[in-house]
C-alpha cells in the first residue's frame, strides 16, 4: 500500500458537477475533474448542516482516483461510476485496487447501472471487518434509508479470513451477470488469479431482476482528504 499527497487541487474544488436522478433529494454532487472520461452518481450522500459531502472523480481506464474533499464533514458518501457505453443486460467490470491514503474505505463494482437501479459488490466495511464481500441492490427512488439492501455475503480466505483485517493492495476484483445470477472473483495480485469457483475468493448470488443497464465501479466511506487508486478499471459484454 502507498500514500497520496491528500491535498485536493484548488481547481478541482471549484468544480461541481450536480448531477439530478430520480427521488434523490437535495439534489446528489459529484465533483468530477475535466478529464474524467466517466459518468458518476451519488448513490448516497452525506449531508449536514454545513452542506453536501463531495468526492473528486478523475483519470480514465488506465488510472483513475477518487478523493474525499477536505471540506467533508462524514464519511458516509457512497459513489458509483460507469463507462459511457450502451446499455446490456450481460456484462461485466474489473479493477485492479491499487492504494489508498486510509484503511476504512470501500471499494467495488457495479453491473446493471440503469440511471436509478444497480447492483454493486463491495468489500466489507461495517465493525471494521474487511475480509468479506457484500453485495448490495441499489434502488435512488427509494427513500434515502431503503436505497440499498444486501443480499449476500462472502467471507473470503483470500482476503484473510477468519481475520477482520484483509491482507495489503493491490486487489482484483470482477462481476459479471448474466441473466439473474451474478457472479464474482476478488483476490489479492501477491497470489496468483484463483480459479472460477474456489470459494478462496469467488461467490455466486441470484439477483432481483434482470434489466439493461451499464458496468462500472463503486467508491464509498471515504474520509476527509483520503484518496483511493483504482487501475486498469475494464468492462466487458459477456451475452
Amino acid at each position: 500500500m502507498f500514500m497520496l499527497h491528500r491535498r485536493l487541487p484548488a481547481a478541482a474544488v471549484t468544480l461541481i458537477a450536480v448531477l439530478a436522478l430520480v427521488g434523490c433529494e437535495p439534489p446528489p454532487q459529484v465533483v468530477r475533474s475535466p478529464d474524467s472520461t466517466w459518468e458518476a452518481v451519488t448513490l448516497t450522500d452525506d449531508t449536514t448542516d454545513a452542506g453536501t459531502d463531495t468526492y473528486l472523480l478523475a483519470g480514465d481506464a488506465e488510472v483513475t482516483t477518487v478523493t474525499a474533499s477536505l471540506a467533508n464533514h462524514g464519511g458516509n458518501t457512497r459513489i458509483g461510476f460507469v463507462a459511457r457505453t450502451d446499455p446490456t443486460v450481460d456484462h461485466g467490470a474489473c479493477v485492479t485496487v491499487a492504494g489508498s491514503t486510509n484503511d476504512f474505505r470501500q471499494e467495488g463494482v457495479l453491473v446493471r447501472w440503469t440511471g436509478t437501479r444497480g447492483v454493486t459488490v463491495t468489500k466489507g466495511v461495517w465493525a471494521g471487518v474487511n475480509t468479506v464481500a457484500n453485495v448490495h441492490t441499489w434502488d435512488l427512488t427509494a427513500p434515502a434509508d431503503q436505497r440499498f439492501t444486501q443480499i449476500a455475503q462472502f467471507p473470503l480466505t483470500g482476503l484473510g479470513w477468519p481475520k477482520a483485517t484483509a491482507v495489503p493492495l493491490p486487489w482484483r476484483i470482477c462481476a459479471s451477470v448474466s441473466g439473474p445470477t451474478l457472479t464474482f472473483k476478488v483476490w489479492p495480485l501477491a497470489m496468483a488469479e484463483p480459479a472460477d469457483g474456489d470459494p478462496c475468493c469467488t461467490g455466486t448470488v441470484t439477483v432481483p431482476w434482470v434489466e439493461a443497464g451499464r458496468a462500472g465501479w463503486y467508491a464509498g466511506h471515504l474520509q476527509p482528504g483520503h484518496t483511493l487508486v483504482y487501475r486498469d478499471l475494464a468492462t466487458t459484454v459477456t451475452g
